[in-house]
């Protein structure tokens, strides 16, 4: 059994780019198959209209979270592979055009679980190259939505979604 650290350094375009601090822990149960839990601190966000503006304006939000992926790594072959997985993430802080934002943080669910999948290419033997899509399985935010006479009638639930790139640099 071999446990690696790993330094990875992603790129997050989700209104805006933002670099993730993590590191990995991977645990090889096979030649094809490994387990692996990726702390650390990531950045999601997204970009929302201003009701009633023209020229449309936006406020962009910005969330902060702790992270925990915990992933299954399956080679088929040599230098590729696929992943699969859930992510832990706890929101630790938001920011509204630039501006921390309380009422922001306390509008939102602070704890959330995704699942993510991905496809990672060994182009070395240190290095990797990826991608990985993350999709909310618990909503950050729930909505409640109404009829014309103000009474609630359904019930919008927000849920993050993430694209990723990586590359990955094995330290030993």
């Amino acid at each position: 059994m071999l446990l690696r650290n790993v330094v990875r350094i992603d790129y997050f375009k989700c209104a805006g780019p933002r670099q993730p601090i993590s590191r990995s822990k991977h645990q090889s149960i096979n030649k094809t198959i490994s387990v692996s839990a990726e702390p650390g601190v990531v950045f999601k966000g997204y970009s929302e209209p201003v009701v009633g503006t023209y020229p449309e304006n936006r406020f962009n939000f910005r969330l902060t979270y702790l992270n925990l992926p915990l992933v299954v790594n399956y080679f088929p072959v040599k230098r590729l592979g696929f992943s699969m997985g859930t992510e832990l993430n706890y929101l630790i802080s938001t920011q509204v055009d630039g501006d921390n934002n309380q009422f922001v943080l306390n509008y939102l669910h602070r704890f959330e679980i995704a699942g993510l999948a991905g496809v990672q290419y060994k182009i070395a033997k240190r290095w990797t190259l990826g991608g990985r899509y993350t999709h909310g399985i618990t909503p950050v935010q729930k909505i409640s939505i109404a009829d014309v006479e103000g009474i609630p009638d359904s019930e919008l639930a927000r849920r993050n979604r993430t694209g990723q790139v990586f590359v990955r640099y094995v330290l030993n």
